[in-house]
């Protein structure tokens, strides 16, 4: 009996966890290079006339930071498919890549998520227009935006 119980208990904790998941966020996405592109052209464009009290060479070294940054992230994520399924996020190229587990840590609102993944990193993911972004910090925050391909 006490048998049953226990495992009655991991069967409703389990689907518990995989309610947290919000229906939007399962699916196939890719990098979308249109938005992830829009902020360093507005940099530029920035940099080219500067505000009263703005520097030119400052505006010109963020505009190159932000670049920089940004093709690193499409040299990164170009050609890839980025999957996920209610436990998992897979980045795939031509059949290959890697699976990582998570967990839904919170829900702050129904339009975002924090998961935790296997290597003990969180992640915040924003639902948008076409997609989601995920949020990455580092020496420059900086949101990563996918395309949603399939449902």
């Amino acid at each position: 009996m006490r048998k049953i119980h226990l495992s009655a208990l991991l069967l409703t904790l389990l689907l518990t966890q995989c309610s947290r998941v919000p229906e939007w966020l399962p699916g196939t996405y890719q990098l979308d290079t249109e938005t992830v592109a829009k902020p360093i052209k507005e940099l530029i464009d920035h940099s080219s006339q500067p505000a009263e009290g703005e520097s030119k060479a400052g505006n010109v070294i963020s505009a190159l930071a932000q670049t920089i940054g940004t093709g690193a992230l499409m040299a990164e994520f170009r050609d890839k498919e980025i999957i996920i399924t209610q436990d998992e996020v897979r980045i795939m190229k031509n059949g290959a890549g890697q699976a990582n587990h998570y967990e839904v840590i919170d829900v702050p609102d129904d339009q975002s998520v924090i998961i935790k993944l296997d290597d003990g990193s969180l992640k915040t993911l924003h639902r948008t227009e076409t997609g989601v972004a995920v949020s990455l910090s580092g020496n420059a925050d900086m949101d990563v935006y996918l395309k949603r391909v399939t449902p």
